[in-house]
């Protein structure tokens, strides 16, 4: 039953990324999606505590919420793409060189352990609540910053064209 559970919370999350790439396709943005960010989110907690509280947390399930994770993030980054590409443009280098950085350390875990390994370190830990707080924010706001214009269908007229998204002032890129 517990490593039931645990596998379900964990598969939760994996599905739960595709939907949010389907719905970047269909614009959305709002409540339905920092909903959905917040089950992932409450998922990831819970198959975690669940795992130890019911003690399956074997290396296969760290693996496998690690695997799940990065599956989860990776659909995140490609909806901000779709939602957001023209403001995330500038920055696209530096997401590239992550994504590098994880291929790397996929490709040094086999080489070292004959496998990937499962981090959860308490940095591994932030820079998921990182990602989660963007993905939120950005989710929320319908823009890729707070204080960004969001991608309504105004943010094309005259008046909205130009204005300046205080986060792309070092690329000079306007909206």
């Amino acid at each position: 039953m517990g490593l039931t559970l645990v596998l379900a919370l964990t598969g939760l999350r994996l599905v739960l990324g595709p939907v949010l790439v389907l719905m970047a396709y269909r614009g959305a943005a709002g409540a339905p999606a920092v909903a959905l960010c917040l089950t992932a989110f409450a998922s990831d907690y819970c198959d975690g505590v669940l795992a130890r509280r019911f003690g399956v947390d074997t290396p296969a399930v760290r693996r496998f919420d690690s695997a799940t994770d990065t599956v989860f993030f990776l659909c995140a980054a490609w909806a901000a793409w779709l939602l957001h590409a023209d403001l995330l443009r500038p920055w696209a280098w530096m997401a590239l060189a992550v994504v590098a950085l994880e291929c790397a350390r996929y490709g040094f875990d086999f080489m070292k352990f004959r496998r990937e390994a499962a981090y959860h370190a308490w940095s591994a830990k932030a820079w998921g609540l990182s990602l989660f707080a963007a993905l939120v924010t950005s989710s929320a706001s319908g823009a890729p910053c707070p204080s960004c214009p969001s991608r309504s269908p105004s943010a094309s007229s005259p008046t909205r064209r130009g204005s300046q998204c205080p986060s792309s002032s070092l690329s000079g890129r306007t909206t």
